[in-house]
Parts: C-alpha cells; structure tokens; sequence
C-alpha cells in the first residue's frame, strides 16, 4: 500500500467518524501490520477446491493488548462487524467484495486494506484472508510496517489470476511459499512437554517483533493455550517477554507483545519458541522447505525439510530522517581543537512527505561543544526518498585528540506532515562527515 493510500484511507475514516459526531480529542490511529490471503490447507480446502471465505481480523495496541468492540467498516461506509472482546472478529467474504478500516468512538484514523474477493478462478467462492491492525495513540507515534507484497494480489475475475498466495513484507515469516497457493499442507509433530519446545528460526525484516502466529493442538477439538518468546539464534537468550495466547477456537490464535518489548536488528536470525505448561502439547508444521531462510524445531532438533505453520510480524521503529554534516568551514583554535561550520543534509527515509522540518542538536559527545546546535529546512516539501540540504548552519567544535561517537549525536526534529499539516518529532543520530581524528602536531622545542 503506498503512503497516498494509506493517509486517504486514514484521511477517510476521520471524514467518516465525525460525519457520526465523534470527537478528535482523543483520537489515535489504526496501523495496518499485516494483511495475507489464506493457503489452501489453512482454509481447510485441503488439495481441493473446497474451504472458507472468510477475513479473520485481529486488533491490538502498542501495549500488546487487544482491542475490543472495534467496528470494521469498508471506505464506502458499510458496518461489516466488530472485534470482540479478544480484539478478534471473522467477517464472512461472499458475492460482494469489500475492504476495511477501523472505527471507533474517538474518532481515530486508519489505513484501510486492500480489497478482498471470493470471485475468481481456480476456487470460485473459496478464498480467505487474514489482516491485523495495530492501534496507535497518535498516527504520529513511530513505528511503521512494510505493506508491499510478496506475490500479487488477486482481483475479481475477469482480472489475471495466478495461483500465489500474496502477503505483506511485514511479516518476516509466514509459513507458506507466496508462488504456491497449495504450499501449506501440514501435519502435527512429534508431542512436546516442557522444558521442550516448537520452534522457527526466521531472519527479521523490521527492528521490532510484535505479533505470532502458530497452529497448536492438544488432538481433536479440545481447547488449549500456550506460550511463545522470542529468543536469540543460536544461543536462545530471551529477547523479549513471553506472550500468551487466550484458552479459545480457533487454535492458529495470534499472540501479541508490546511495540518495544522484541528489539530485533533486521537481517539477523531469531527463534519463536512456542510451548505449554503442564502436560504439553503439540503443533502443526508445512510438510515442506516453503521458507530457506529458517527451519522447523522440535527441541533441539533441527528439521530442515519442514517448516511451522504460522507467522512473525515485524515492524520498524526508527527515524524517518538522517542527518548528514557538511563542513562549510573548519578552523584551528587550539592543538586538538577544531571549530566548525556545518550545513545538514536531510533524507527523508519515510513514505509521507514533509515540510518546515527543523532540526537540533540536543546532545553530543564529551569532546564536542554546541555553539549554535539548530538548523531549518525552510517550508518547501521533501517527499519520501529525497534530500535537502539546510538553509542555515550549525556551529561546534570538536576535540580531535578522540574519535567522535556518531551515536552520541543526537537530533531532535520537528516537522509537518505535508498532506494534512499534522506536527510531528522525532530523535535521530548523525551520519559524520568530518575528517577523520588527527594526531596533535609535535611540541616545539627550542
């Protein structure tokens, strides 16, 4: 979904929430974190063309709590269900297509998802899908979730149609191969009671983990809960709290956590561990490699030819800006010491264009003394991906006898969102482009 989509459909919600009288005081945001469609043995079709149509809908917020008594209407303003009290609601997808955003009696905004449908090619009437919104106390708040797509999104006939089965970036692992419509026949393990466990090792896609999804079973239609973590790969150090799922149907529940309890750096491996206390229990794995990246556990064992039925959603929390210096002027005042007149370059690393960004340095390293700390950017609009340089300079200087600490340098910027002018902050560092450290010249002797 792109960034105009996202802030209509944002834009759209807030339109239709105060058409029914309701208040912005209080109003938060509806992040949309994920959105799939459905693999044919998770739509209980089997190797047939057989199976639900259906969106099950999942709501929860940056506490990692659920949501309840969402409403989920389309953008056209039709009531199409509500989360229960678990933040869960199933909305059955017929002859009528429909998309959904979030309402609720504040008046917040939300994204909206991409349309779904049951009307095409191979099975007619049997499509599913599964979206997750995670509500923010301010659309401002960080953190962002990549809504590109692995696979292509399937459309009414008479559009193409391929057999894939498409999902969002943002989820790091979803256990079925996107190409493969038919990829996630699975079957149960081998039973597991504690201190044993089920595990997936995936590579992050985001720097924060804050939702999971696995299919356990306790054999037949008998309730169960369970506990999920994740841990560091291969040393399995906790990384975050652990999780639970409710003692509820369906048994394929998805577990939640905090935005900042599962710090993760992206590109590195993990393991979401799932488990039950007391008698155990057991889970459902994909009967192939559908995910090169990781592998099934069971314990300490590794099976590399299966992996777990579930997902990982992933989100991103840092900035949407860097900074870079410019030296503009450098000179000598002392045998270390260096003064410097700097301009700063910005990118805007976000999808959303801004303006009247200011930026200013709130704090620095032990050998960098603030002179003039702040820099504008003036009201001209920077879109996503572009650079600008500043309008106005920084003034400090720098012990040289010592490297600089990049990480140290911390900005504060402030800025307006272009499209609706909303303010927003954030904190930054510094990418450094000043000379590398010098060696104090030789003392004179005479």
């Amino acid at each position: 979904m792109t960034s105009t989509r996202r802030l209509a459909a944002a834009l759209f919600a807030a339109v239709l929430v105060n058409a029914v009288g309701s208040t912005l005081a209080r109003a938060g945001h509806f992040a949309l974190a994920f959105q799939r469609q459905l693999p044919a043995w998770e739509n209980s079709a089997g190797t047939g063309c057989i199976g639900g149509h259906v969106c099950r809908v999942w709501v929860w917020d940056e506490n990692g709590r659920a949501v309840p008594s969402i409403q989920l209407k389309t953008t056209w303003n039709v009531l199409m269900g509500a989360a229960d009290a678990d933040g869960r609601a199933e909305i059955p997808l017929n002859q009528n297509d429909y998309d959904l955003v979030c309402v609720d009696a504040r008046g917040s905004t939300s994204d909206a998802t991409r349309l779904m449908t049951a009307q095409r090619p191979e099975c007619w009437g049997h499509y599913s899908f599964e979206v997750g919104f995670l509500y923010k106390t301010g659309i401002l708040n960080p953190g962002e979730f990549d809504l590109d797509l692995l696979g292509s999104w399937n459309e009414r006939a008479p559009a193409p149609q391929d057999n894939d089965a498409p999902y969002t970036k943002s989820l790091a692992y979803n256990g079925a191969d996107h190409t493969d419509y038919w990829s996630d026949q699975s079957y149960w393990g081998n039973w597991q009671n504690p201190p044993s466990y089920f595990g997936q090792t995936f590579v992050a896609t985001g720097d924060r983990v804050v939702a999971a999804r696995v299919q356990g079973t306790v054999g037949g239609n008998d309730l169960l809960d369970w506990k999920l973590q994740v841990v560091t790969f291969p040393r399995l150090t906790p990384v975050g709290p652990v999780t639970s799922v409710p003692f509820r149907w369906p048994f394929g529940w998805e577990a939640f956590w905090g935005v900042n309890d599962n710090p993760v750096v992206p590109g590195q491996t993990y393991m979401l561990k799932a488990w039950r206390d007391g008698s155990g229990m057991n889970i459902y794995h994909v009967t192939k490699n559908v995910y090169p990246k990781g592998q099934y556990y069971e314990g300490a064992k590794a099976f590399p030819q299966f992996d777990l039925n579930g997902h990982v959603v992933c989100m991103s929390m840092a900035s949407p800006f860097t900074a870079e210096f410019v030296v503009v002027n450098k000179e000598r005042v002392g045998r270390t010491v260096f003064a410097y007149e700097c301009q700063v370059i910005l990118k805007n690393t976000s999808s959303f264009a801004v303006r009247n960004v200011s930026l200013g340095m709130v704090k620095a390293p032990a050998n960098m003394v603030l002179i003039e700390p702040n820099v504008t950017f003036g009201s001209a609009e920077i879109g996503p991906g572009k650079s600008a340089k500043s309008l106005d300079t920084c003034t400090f200087t720098v012990d040289r006898a010592a490297a600089i600490d990049p990480a140290a340098i911390i900005w504060r910027a402030t800025a307006e969102l272009a499209d609706t002018g909303a303010k927003m902050e954030h904190t930054l560092t510094s990418l450094l482009a000043l000379d590398p450290p010098r060696a104090p010249p030789p003392t004179l002797r005479v």
